[in-house]
């Protein structure tokens, strides 16, 4: 008895030990097919064989057209499809009952749960949570998925409760044979009785036969061991697309036809009772009369037979007249175009519009080749005071019944959508009308009806009609939304043009040339769904200008629209040759994708350049898109819907930057027909890592096959991201071997999870025409001063732009990038040979696309711009560039060009053109976005009277005099860097002795007592002549309360005037420590950035120098000299050691002599404050070359910088840098 108590009491205390440690699993893989991985926590992500453990907090992931089943320790198994992603986050038994929830991160599971029941009787607890809903069960069968950002559930048995993931209060409970649907975390469940056409995907993708039942230790049934295949359960999947042809298996049968004819209507046979809305099948040879129109049903169609019985008898219709099939009365607006106070072109209401759409037939046995006829016509009144064009749109479309006044057709049926058209006075007063909506059949089918018509308009009665064709595409079958209330069902959303709308486009000639840029100053969409489906509607209206001389009614269009509150964006293409409009759109903040398909009816003005336009589109999931495609049915349902679905091949793109990888699987490009261009591209399965949150902005390249892109985030927030796919280039190899040239754009977004892991799908366009992609690869506007003769007062102000071609990032100062400067002069008197010189306020990297400051590929730059010019008939300009960037990588430095070209006197507008590279210095810095707001800007003020300047002869020595006027200097640099650029405006005069002008080496020379601050600059190259001045530059500085030095290098351009002794010159440098210049010059690659930014660093010789007396002495060690090149003269010197003691505080003025290695110094202290000290050092004698041997004799000054002990006595320390010259 003892024992068997004891034994009891062990079982007992292991069912009551919770498996949560990852040394004890809970489950296995028992079988698999495809790509399976598991990711347990810390590890990556490892892949799965049979009989692999699994434990608490492992990852199971199967990638595409791959599978898995998991058996639990309690004999739950579950099942996962394709793409899907699930994390085990609880699993423990308690009190003889399982306890557990799973994570499913995207893609399908099936779940049988083990019906056992712990102690006293307690059922099995069992949830799943995905990214929007919490599914919740005891002891049953189900199917649970996460797709396209919604989730869903379907419980084949036993009953459950749901609810959405952040309102747990609203709990729905669901029985056997009910699904679910949630839209999103914050909207309730929606439940509704099972039909396989409502399942997302198939069964087929977890379907398994049914694990034969034993008996577990408890008694109860639970799941045998046998094996199970994924692929069970797809051969029991219809390939018929419409559910009725599986009803007569399941439906009584009946030779007599229902129907006969009774007079003038149609009659029911009485044996059938009045009442006909039930399903009846009829056998082989089965003929009956047509129950509206004429013709027969014979035995091979199902659906005739089906669609005939679901009525009621008095729907019954006239046998000698016919009633008609539909009709809607309409009223809406007329918009028309105008110029507004702003220069834009925009959609103004000026007018109404009444009328009727209506046929004779109804919908549902037409198709794209066979549609039905329609009619419209209408009463219109404009107002505008032109007349003219206009475009008109119904404010609401739906069907009518004028027998009861209901939303439904006369035979049951009902849609809800748009209907619009343009009015052209240009074709004999041309009318044209579209048509699309949502639709219900009376037999359950729910899709899209689509129509085009064509008319004219009589201005003279204000009348209107036309006439086309309409035709059905099924999408679905919903047999549980009465057609009656459709209209509760649809959901509806609109955007207007505002702020938060950022729209840009281009479009090309007939030809395939780029033409110009489509600007939408007006903008209006609404899009309508059945709640639920996975697809909709969509109508656009939009008028603006454009640029270009070429005929806007032929070529393509191109528009993209980006809503920053709801963060959709929508990407167009209309094809005037092709008569197609396709789309690609995004809906970050739901993690969804998806493509589209439709019309677009365009009106413009090519003397006055403006244009409007009315589309309606069909939108649809990437993931339904995808699966459409794999059939031959669903391609001829996106044929009809427009929509390119001829596959041309697929590829698979990746890419990795300090915080991403990124895999876009499968990307699939797709044209309208065999052998035709390059159309739109998708992928379901987008997949990667992140280290840490990537903020909107960064970029990384993918790369695969020979197609490459960026891709640039633009949303990562609560779980969910959102991206853009841009300059996409390549070609794609078919099947066939056809390599297809294409350049793509478009669009990705998903869901995320905290443990570094995301997904989702990706859409956009593609193009075979590359030159139609807007080829700017960076663009700034500017506008700045213009100064002449000196900078003390602007004489105009200058406004133009900066904009290159060539990727930016991959330029060196072998090839660099190339761009081009357009600017005007304004409140300007051009004076000839008078040079003026032009300054931008500042020049700031912009995206005319997403009007943001940063590159398109999602770098940044902000600095300076700014040159000189000749105001003659095309006379000569000069200019610099220089600033601050960080590359779409995160690399962050200097960007630094010239330019040249011409200025038009009769104009007063500049055309130059120049070189652009960067210089990368850091491998860090602020994300793209944040760029221009983290540079630091300082404005320096300078004591006039702290200036001296003098020319340098070709001994070395200093003669004459060069004064400063008036400066200005503005200092950019990044936080925690010991790096920056400065510029430099300043004017004054000149003296150099009996000549007109100056050599071409001078030197200006700043200190200031009260600040501390210290700089020489020597300039160089310098012609003088033909009133230029321009060349490269050295700077050595010095900053007592940083206690800091350093040193420049830069170049400048400026004009002089011989007559008058006056000069004005632009200076760009860039500097850096004393300290970080030292260290770069020990390296080949610092030396090589060096150069590039114009500072010298080739070292020469070295020295130390030492001295000093009772109350004062210094050493200053290894004193290097650099110049430009090997055996040139020294043009800066630096050391990063000086040090000494002091008896007592030094004064002002006090000096010492220096001495070593052949040269001699002065050193002065110019400053010594509470911590700090600094002092001017010069010096000359023969320095001991190290790059050619022999002896240079050099002339060198600069200043030294550091701290001390602070003491009445003590040591000091710092660094010193300056010029120098020789022969």
């Amino acid at each position: 008895m003892k024992l068997i108590t004891c034994r009891l009491i062990c079982l007992l205390l292991f069912i009551l030990c919770p498996i949560t440690g990852h040394t004890e699993p809970v489950g296995e893989i028992v079988s698999l097919k495809g790509r399976v991985d598991i990711t347990q926590p810390g590890t990556p992500a490892q892949t799965a064989s049979p009989d692999d453990p699994l434990s608490v907090g492992d990852i199971v992931r199967t990638k595409s057209n791959a599978a898995a089943e998991i058996r639990f320790g309690d004999g739950s198994v579950m099942r996962l499809g394709p793409g899907a992603r699930v994390e085990i986050t609880e699993y423990l038994f308690e009190n003889g009952r399982t306890r557990a929830s799973l994570r499913l991160f995207r893609g399908k599971i099936r779940s049988i749960v083990s019906k056992a029941r712990g102690f006293f009787g307690k059922a099995n607890r069992f949830e799943v949570q995905t990214p929007s809903a919490v599914i919740g069960v005891r002891g049953t069968d189900f199917l649970t998925w996460h797709q396209a950002g919604i989730s869903g559930a379907m419980f084949m048995e036993g009953k459950g409760y749901c609810h959405c993931l952040d309102r747990p209060d609203q709990i729905r409970d669901i029985s056997a044979g009910q699904m679910m649907t949630v839209q999103n975390a914050f909207t309730p469940p929606v439940i509704r009785p099972i039909t396989d056409m409502n399942i997302p995907g198939t069964a087929g993708d977890t379907a398994a036969e049914e694990p034969s039942e034993t008996t577990d230790e408890s008694g109860e049934e639970a799941p045998s061991d046998a094996d199970t295949s994924t692929d069970r359960g797809a051969e029991a999947e219809s390939d018929d697309p419409n559910p009725a042809s599986e009803m007569p298996s399941d439906l009584p049968e009946d030779s007599e036809s229902p129907f006969y004819s009774s007079g003038d209507t149609w009659a029911a046979d009485g044996d059938m009772g009045d009442d006909l809305s039930e399903n009846w099948f009829y056998g082989d040879d089965m003929f009956s009369e047509a129950l509206w129109g004429d013709g027969e049903f014979s035995d091979d169609e199902a659906e005739a037979f089906y669609d005939a019985f679901w009525t009621e008898p008095e729907y019954l219709l006239p046998v000698s007249d016919l009633l008609f099939g539909f009709e809607s009365c309409f009223s809406g607006n007329i918009y028309t175009g105008a110029t507004d106070s702003d220069g834009g072109y925009r959609l103004g209401r000026t007018g109404f519009v009444d009328g009727v759409l209506e046929g004779f037939e109804v919908f549902w046995a037409a198709n794209v080749e066979s549609s039905v006829f329609s009619s419209l016509y209408g009463f219109y009144v404009n107002d505008s005071p032109g007349g003219g064009d206009f475009i008109w749109t119904a404010d609401a479309f739906f069907s009518q019944n004028a027998t009861d006044g209901g939303m439904t057709a006369a035979d049951g049926s009902a849609y809800y959508g748009f209907l619009g058209g343009t009015k052209s006075s240009g074709y004999a007063d041309f009318s044209e009308g579209q048509m699309l909506s949502l639709y219900i059949s009376p037999f359950g089918e729910i899709g899209i009806l689509k129509g085009n018509l064509w008319g004219k308009s009589e201005p003279e009665f204000n009348e209107f009609h036309a006439s086309g064709e309409i035709y059905p595409v099924v999408l679905s079958w919903n047999p549980f939304i009465r057609p009656e209330d459709l209209y509760y069902f649809v959901c509806a959303e609109t955007t207007d043009s505002s702020d938060a709308v950022t729209i840009r486009g281009d479009w090309l000639t007939a030809a395939g040339e780029y033409a110009g840029d489509l600007m939408t100053d007006d903008f209006q969409r609404g899009t309508l769904w059945i709640d639920g489906e996975t697809w909709g509607i969509s109508q656009f209206l939009a008028s603006g200008r454009y640029t270009g001389t070429a005929d806007l009614s032929a070529g393509r269009r191109r528009i993209t629209v980006s809503d920053r509150t709801t963060r959709q964006s929508w990407l167009t293409e209309y094809d005037d040759d092709e008569d197609t409009l396709r789309m690609a759109w995004s809906d970050p903040k739901s993690g969804l994708t998806g493509v589209g398909g439709g019309d677009a009816l365009w009106l413009h003005d090519a003397d006055a350049q403006t244009w409007q336009a009315i589309s309606m589109r069909t939108r649809i999931d990437t993931p339904a898109f995808l699966e459409l495609t794999g059939d031959e049915y669903g391609l001829d349902t996106l044929s009809a819907l427009n929509i390119p679905a001829v596959e041309i091949g697929r590829e698979t793109l990746t890419g990795k930057s300090n915080r991403l990888r990124v895999q876009m699987s499968d990307v699939i490009f797709f044209r309208y027909r065999t052998g035709g261009p390059s159309a739109i591209w998708a992928t379901g399965d987008i997949t990667g890592e992140f280290s840490s949150a990537p903020g909107t902005g960064h970029t990384l390249k993918l790369e695969g096959g020979e197609l490459k892109a960026n891709f640039t985030v633009t949303d990562w927030e609560q779980e969910i991201w959102g991206a853009e796919i841009n300059d996409g280039t390549g070609s794609i190899t078919g099947a066939d071997g056809e390599a297809v040239t294409a350049s793509f754009s478009g669009f990705a977004a998903g869901q995320y999870d905290l443990s570094g892991y995301f997904s989702g799908t990706g859409a956009g366009l593609a193009l075979t025409d590359t030159d139609f992609i807007n080829p700017v690869a960076f663009q700034s506007d500017f506008s700045g001063g213009i100064y002449q003769g000196t900078f003390s007062e602007s004489t105009g102000f200058v406004s133009g732009y900066l904009e290159g071609y060539d990727n930016l990032w991959d330029a060196t100062p072998e090839i660099p990038s190339f761009f081009n400067i357009s600017a005007m002069f304004g409140m300007f008197d051009a004076v000839p040979d008078k040079p003026v010189i032009w300054i931008a306020d500042e020049l700031v990297s912009f995206d005319s696309f997403e009007y943001t400051d940063t590159t398109p590929d999602g770098g940044a730059y902000k600095g300076f711009s700014g040159g000189f010019s000749f105001c003659d008939e095309e006379a000569l300009v000069q200019g610099l560039t220089l600033s601050l960037f960080t590359d779409p990588d995160g690399n962050t430095g200097v960007l630094q060009g010239t330019f040249s070209g011409y200025y038009d006197f009769e104009t007063d507008c500049i055309s130059a053109w120049g070189n652009l590279y960067p210089i990368r210095l850091a491998s860090h810095g602020p994300d793209a976005d944040a760029f221009n707001t983290s540079v630091m800007v300082s404005v320096a003020d300078h004591d006039m009277a702290g200036f001296e300047g003098a020319f340098i002869g070709d001994d070395g020595l200093l003669s004459g005099a060069v004064d400063v006027a008036t400066l200005s200097r503005t200092d950019l640099r990044l936080p925690g860097e010991s790096w920056g650029i400065s510029q430099i405006i300043s004017s004054g005069t000149f003296y150099a002795g009996n000549k007109e002008a100056g050599s071409d080496r001078w030197r200006i020379s700043y200190h200031s007592p009260d600040t501390g601050q210290s700089h020489i600059r020597e300039f160089e190259d310098t012609a003088w002549a033909e009133n230029v001045i321009s060349g490269t530059a050295g700077m050595s500085w010095a900053d007592i309360d940083q206690a800091l030095t350093g040193v420049g290098g830069g170049q400048f351009a400026g004009t002089f005037d011989p007559e008058q002794y006056t000069w004005q010159a632009l200076e760009m440098w860039t500097t850096m420590t004393t300290g970080t210049f030292l260290e770069m010059t020990a390296t080949p690659g610092g030396r090589d950035q060096l150069a590039a930014l114009k500072i010298p660093s080739i070292e020469i010789g070295r020295a130390s120098l030492t001295g000093g007396d009772d109350a004062l002495s210094v050493r200053m060690n290894d004193v290097a000299f650099f110049s430009y090149r090997t055996g040139d003269a020294p043009r800066i010197w630096a050391t990063g050691d000086v040090a000494g003691t002091y008896q007592r505080p030094p004064e002002t003025g006090q000096s010492v002599n220096l001495s070593g290695n052949g040269l001699d110094a002065r050193f002065e202290v110019t400053g010594w404050n509470a911590q700090t000290w600094g002092a001017a050092v010069s010096g000359s004698g023969p320095l001991q070359r190290s790059d050619t041997g022999g002896t240079a004799t050099v002339q060198f000054t600069g200043h030294a910088a550091g701290t001390h002990s602070g003491t009445s006595d003590g040591a000091f320390t710092g660094t010193a840098s300056g010029v120098a010259t020789g022969p």
